[in-house]
């Protein structure tokens, strides 16, 4: 995927696969990273919902909680493409 991002680096797709990868290979933080890239992305309205397990499952302080509600919140009230 690393090779396929060198190419096409703004790809969502390709993030988005980078960022599945890092979280199964317990890399939260560059998960975390990738999915906040395309969060806004109207085609992948997902990705709200995978940042949010993401920091969920990573090692929970203030700020991954705040953010993980934020995202959650903003999946309930229909708003797929705020930032």
């Amino acid at each position: 995927i690393d090779s396929a991002l060198e190419i096409e680096g703004d790809n969502p797709s390709y993030i988005k696969q980078k960022a599945v990868i890092c979280f199964e290979n317990k890399n939260p933080a560059e998960s975390i990273k990738q999915f906040r890239k395309i969060k806004s992305n109207p085609d992948m309205p997902e990705i709200k919902l995978l940042l949010a397990e993401t920091l969920i499952n990573s090692d929970l302080n203030e700020d991954a909680i705040n953010e993980a509600k934020s995202e959650l919140n903003e999946i309930l009230n229909g708003d797929y493409n705020q930032n």
